[in-house]
Order: structure tokens, then sequence, then C-alpha cells
């Protein structure tokens, strides 16, 4: 009996949304500061872990790459960098660019099994199913899923949360559904970043504002 009161806590703990503020996905563009980074990696940050039995079986965490998340990213590397106007300025363009063109994720999972953690793999025989759904019934699949690695120092020092023992991942969807639906339309007030297969499911939301 004890030991079913464990493993329930565990997964009610695992399981547990935390509040979190909403979130805008404008393309306007912002005053930013590099010392707020940390603050806006939170602000657009979620993170799940799942056990059963108490063995782990899929941890995540995931930033969504808004255009307002990558202005803030780009000041924090040219302060840190020291990136020459030049350099920013492509920088700028290139992210504003990957921006209007995809919904982007930098994913860090960690899972039970190290062979499990595959990602990028999507055949139809594959251990896990990504896709991005809104509150409105429109799911789509990812246009590109990269594996980015393990030890890239580049990612560790953006992205704190991905330790060792996790894999990380670029993960991009388009902005359209195949029937032309738009995943993020006026009224959309929430999308939901699902990681799903037999060991686990995870869901992490972004509650919307407009």
């Amino acid at each position: 009996m004890i030991q079913r009161i464990t493993v329930g806590l565990l997964l009610g703990i695992s399981l547990l949304a935390c509040s979190h503020a909403k979130v805008n996905m404008s393309m306007k563009d912002t005053a930013v500061h590099a010392d707020d980074y940390n603050a806006a990696l939170t602000h657009w940050t979620r993170g799940k872990r799942v056990y059963e039995n108490v063995e782990s079986r899929l941890f995540v965490k995931a930033t969504l790459h808004s255009w307002a998340f990558r202005q803030s990213q780009i000041a924090y590397r040219t302060k840190r960098e020291e990136l020459h106007h030049g350099d920013v300025e492509t920088l700028k363009t290139d992210n504003r660019k990957d921006a209007e063109q995809w919904i982007e994720f930098f994913v860090a999972a960690h899972t039970h099994e190290w062979y499990w953690n595959r990602l990028e793999n999507r055949s139809k025989d594959a251990l896990w199913r990504i896709r991005l759904l809104n509150d409105k019934g429109v799911a789509i699949s990812p246009s590109q899923v990269n594996r980015l690695g393990s030890d890239d120092p580049k990612y560790r020092i953006l992205y704190p949360y991905y330790q060792d023992f996790y894999v990380a991942y670029r993960v991009r969807f388009p902005l359209k559904d195949t029937e032309g639906r738009e995943i993020i339309g006026k009224d959309v007030s929430k999308l939901t970043l699902r990681i799903g297969g037999s060991p686990a499911v995870v869901n992490l939301n972004w509650d919307l504002t407009q």
C-alpha cells in the first residue's frame, strides 16, 4: 500500500502542470537587454518528467523560438560572444527568416534507455511521435527534426537545462497543416507540443495572448 502511494505521488508530481505566463507570438521588434536572457528563457521554456514504477521514462524540456525569444537570444549572444555589427545583422536576418517560416523548438530529452533517444526517427516504426496541436483541433507533424547531439558547448551555454544524459534536437513545424489551416490563428489560445510513444507521453503547453 505504501509503495503504491509513493509511486502515485511520484507520477503526480512528474505530471503536475506548472503555472506559466501567457506568451505572445507577435513578429514585432522589441527592446531587449542581454541581461534579461535568463528570464526570457524561463518564459518560453516548458518541461515535464514522466515516471513509471519509480523509473524515469521520459524527461523533456523545450523552448519555443518565437521572434521575441530570438531577439533576446541575439542580444545575449552579442554581448557574450562580442559579435561584430555585421555578424549581429546576419544573425537577425537569419533568425527573422526562420521565425517567419517555421514554428521552431529547441528540445532536450532524456530517456530511460539511451537507445530510445532517437526523436529524429520519423519512420513508421519510430518509437516516438511528435506533433504540434492547438486548441482548435489542428495538429501538424514536424517538417524537420534535427539531432544536435549530447555535448555541444554552444547549446549548453544557451540552454542550461541541457545537461548530461540529454540529447538536443531542433524541431521545426510548418505554419499550416495539409488542409491549409493555420496552427496559430486569430482565435488560437493554446499550443501543445506532444512527444508520445509506448514508454510515455509528454504534453508541453504554451498559453497564447493576442
